[in-house]
C-alpha cells in the first residue's frame, strides 16, 4: 500500500491548557508485500506543550501509536520490546510553563 495523497488533518488537541501534537516525520511510506524479510521503518512522536502556569509531569514510556489505513481502518498491531523495564521516577518528565516535551517511538511495519 502506498499513500499517494496524504490527507490533511489537525494533528493537535488542547486539553486544560496542555497541547498534545502527534509528530510523523515521514508522511508517506510504503508497506511491503508479504515477504519474509521485507520491513518498513517508521517513527511516530508526541509533543506536549504546557501552556498553563502549573508545572506538570508526563509519562511517555510505553507509548504505543495506533495506525490507520487511508479509509480509517485500524491495522492489527503486534508489539515487541527489546527489554522489560519497571516504571521509574525518571520516566515522568517535568514540563514547566511554556515548555515542550517531545518523545518518539521507532518501529517497523512488516
Amino acid at each position: 500500500m502506498r499513500l499517494i495523497e496524504p490527507v490533511a488533518t489537525n494533528n493537535s488537541v488542547e486539553v486544560d491548557s496542555i497541547r498534545f501534537e502527534t509528530l510523523v516525520p515521514k508522511q508517506v511510506f510504503t508497506i511491503p508485500k508479504k515477504q519474509p524479510d521485507a520491513r518498513t521503518f517508521v517513527r511516530f512522536g508526541l509533543q506536549v506543550t504546557n501552556l498553563s502556569s502549573t508545572p506538570y509531569r508526563f509519562k511517555f514510556y510505553g507509548l504505543i501509536p495506533e495506525v490507520q489505513s487511508i479509509n480509517g481502518q485500524l491495522f492489527s498491531p503486534m508489539y515487541n520490546r527489546n527489554a522489560t523495564r519497571r516504571t521509574e521516577e525518571s520516566h515522568f518528565l517535568l514540563a514547566m510553563q511554556g515548555e515542550d516535551l517531545t518523545y518518539f517511538v521507532d518501529g517497523e511495519i512488516y
